[in-house]
């Protein structure tokens, strides 16, 4: 480690162009590029490991008070690193410790710890206050950090004081003022907006991430692909030259092309109505060579006026034929606007993009499995969320791709997988099957917890969707280790996992058994 740090301080005293500000900041980033969460003695401190994996009372007490901090840290081997990098840069810069003591039993010892950061003092003599630890699994993905300058208040809302020594006149700095640091320091990726290449934190991905699952489209998109579903496959046909996805160039989709759609999708409605309501004496309009979309979609509101029932039953569950009308109208509407759309601004055409795809998810949904679909009212059910993570979580993380994410220690991807999932699924926080306001409706329905299995020797990720009045509850194991990428087929539920002790050791408070007597009850339940 003392290497590492080294390289950090000749770095920085190398850079007599940089301000303190950027030599403080290009510190925090660098030390947390080249440390990891020492998990070990987190989760043996909250006494989530085993006997014989569990570090002991003297072993915890060691790492504790160690002068000479390695790559596997706590809060207080970080303020003391980035110490020795500002003293060795010439940087005013001290440790400060909470007052608040946490109070752990281990082997009938109490244990206590307490919160470390650091206060340095940079530009205009304006001091910092800097919490690496909390920070490096973004800093280690290229994500905008959350604890660099913030605020630490001296008198909390008890009136109670937090850290020791006197009040300290912090300085918090602007998300845009860092930001310049990080571009000119070179923390900053590379992105492509508007046609042009533009430096920005990795957020972007995660942003990106949650606008392609806003109303399901990147969701539904994968369903096609794996399920054999006829109206993607033939929309796909139609629409687009790459033949795998609804990816397509508007400016090459002319009148012809527009006519050739809605004669698709007024097809695919027929056919689907067909093959619900029958048998029944109403006629299907039959195309013919002077087909009229818009005749055609008349005739199917006539059939639902005749029929008075707006919902109709297929083997693939209920669906509603005047929101296949709506939707078909709207798409319509745009369809008609596309051979214009050489004329337009990039965000017109962005947004006819948008409006596009949203009536097609609109419309396509009705021809999903019912397994893989939502149900109506923002209900979500346990084999919708099931199959969603089985479609998605290979292609978001691709753990066995060499990436930044690949070369994460087991706790800072526990962190950033928690915040990829609640882009997975905005469509939780509207879940009516949360009956009272709770921190994390994600979490809430779909408990993620880190397990380290005995018999393979490696972590895994456990995702356990949670029971519902009317599902069960549902157990994933996620291999994610290099060159694995995959769901394991295997049924188990947790508490088979919390008493398999030979093989299973979940590392989570929330998925516990809470007494040792109650095993053999909940066993046969």
């Amino acid at each position: 480690m003392d290497k590492v740090i080294q390289r950090i301080i000749e770095d920085i005293n190398s850079k007599n162009d940089w301000t303190l500000n950027e030599k403080i900041r290009y510190a925090y980033l660098e030390l947390g590029k080249n440390v990891h969460l020492n998990t070990e003695f987190f989760y043996s401190l909250y006494g989530l490991m085993h006997d014989d994996y569990k570090l002991s009372f003297q072993e915890l007490k060691k790492i504790y008070d160690n002068m000479n901090p390695t790559y596997d840290v706590i809060c207080k081997d970080c303020s003391r690193m980035l110490k020795m990098i500002f003293d060795g840069c010439n940087i005013k810069s001290e440790i400060k410790e909470t007052i608040e003591v946490d109070h752990y039993y281990i082997e009938n010892e109490r244990f206590d710890i307490q919160h470390f950061f650091n206060a340095v003092e940079g530009d205009n003599k304006e001091i910092f206050f800097l919490s690496l630890v909390l920070d490096i699994p973004l800093i280690q993905l290229g994500l905008k950090t959350e604890h660099f300058a913030t605020n630490v208040v001296y008198i909390d809302d008890k009136g109670n004081q937090v850290y020791k020594g006197e009040e300290i006149k912090n300085t918090v700095l602007t998300p845009s003022y860092i930001k310049s640091i990080d571009d000119k320091i070179g923390y900053l990726s590379l992105k492509f907006q508007d046609d042009k290449e533009k430096a920005d934190y990795v957020n972007f991905a995660f942003e990106k991430l949650a606008e392609s699952n806003r109303r399901n489209k990147m969701y539904y998109s994968m369903v096609a692909l794996n399920s054999n579903n006829e109206f993607y496959k033939g929309l796909i046909d139609v629409m687009s030259e790459e033949r795998d996805s609804l990816s397509v160039q508007l400016y090459k989709v002319d009148k012809n092309k527009v006519k050739e759609i809605k004669k698709y999708v007024c097809l695919s409605i027929k056919n689907k109505i067909k093959e619900s309501i029958l048998p029944t004496q109403s006629e299907i309009y039959e195309f013919n060579s002077s087909f009229n979309s818009q005749n055609y979609l008349e005739c199917i509101k006539s059939l639902d006026k005749v029929l008075k029932n707006n919902n109709y039953e297929s083997d693939d569950g209920q669906f509603s034929l005047k929101s296949l009308i709506t939707s078909s109208e709207k798409l319509f509407k745009v369809l008609d606007k596309i051979p214009e759309c050489i004329t337009y601004l990039p965000e017109e055409l962005d947004k006819l993009k948008n409006m596009l795809n949203l009536y097609i998810f609109k419309i396509a949904s009705v021809y999903i499995p019912k397994d893989y679909r939502p149900e109506a009212g923002y209900i979500y059910s346990n084999k919708y969320l099931e199959n969603k993570l089985k479609l998605l979580f290979p292609i978001v993380f691709g753990f066995n791709n060499d990436t930044d994410f690949t070369h994460m220690k087991i706790g800072e991807k526990g962190v950033i997988i928690s915040r990829v999932m609640h882009a997975l699924f905005p469509e939780l926080t509207n879940d009516k099957t949360i009956e009272r306001k709770k921190e994390d409706p994600v979490e809430n329905r779909i408990n993620t917890c880190m397990m380290y299995d005995k018999k393979e020797g490696l972590y895994k990720l456990v995702l356990n969707i949670e029971p519902t009045d009317q599902d069960n509850d549902i157990v994933l194991i996620y291999n994610f280790n290099d060159g694995y990428n995959y769901f394991e087929e295997q049924d188990i539920s947790i508490l088979e996992m919390k008493c398999d002790t030979q093989r299973y050791m979940l590392f989570s408070k929330k998925l516990s058994i809470p007494a040792e007597q109650n095993i053999e009850e909940k066993i046969k339940k």
